[in-house]
């Protein structure tokens, strides 16, 4: 069955996703270029400074973004990690998806060198891992902890 432009239906889906990726192209392209975009569009209902076919100045949101992965960073950095190799189990558990028997399974296979040990040795697994590699550390081992080494005088 054909439209009335003459098209069949996948026709005719074939030509929007077209005009699509034609639209979705030259966006990319302006805001690569820095310039000014805009949004208004035929037939779509916009509110805000969009719907009197305003333009929008990207440089100003592309600060505001910059400012606010600053801002992140900056507390991000204030976290204080946890250091793998001598937290207490109440700490340990404080991380997220970390469990009593998690806790008790990383104390057990102390000394670490890495955080990634906490995976590679089966401790904890990926899905975890993920979660808490930006919150914890591997500082240097309790001198209890180091295995064989003799204690110094």
């Amino acid at each position: 069955m054909k439209n009335a432009a003459g098209l069949s239906g996948d026709a005719t889906v074939r030509n929007l996703m077209n005009k699509l990726a034609t639209i979705a192209g030259l966006t990319i392209a302006m805001l690569l270029l820095g310039g000014k975009l805009s949004l208004a569009a035929e037939g779509a209902p916009q509110s805000g400074p969009e719907a009197a076919g305003k333009t929008i100045d990207i440089s100003k949101r592309e600060a505001a973004v910059k400012a606010n992965i600053a801002a992140r960073r900056k507390a991000a950095a204030k976290i204080k990690r946890v250091d793998v190799n001598s937290a207490s189990a109440a700490q340990l558990m404080k991380l997220p998806y970390i469990t009593a028997a998690d806790a008790d399974k990383i104390i057990a296979g102390r000394p670490y060198k890495s955080k990634a040990w906490l995976v590679t040795n089966g401790i904890i697994g990926e899905g975890p891992y993920t979660a808490i590699s930006g919150l914890i550390k591997v500082g240097p081992p309790k001198k209890e902890e180091q295995k064989g080494a003799p204690a110094k005088k």
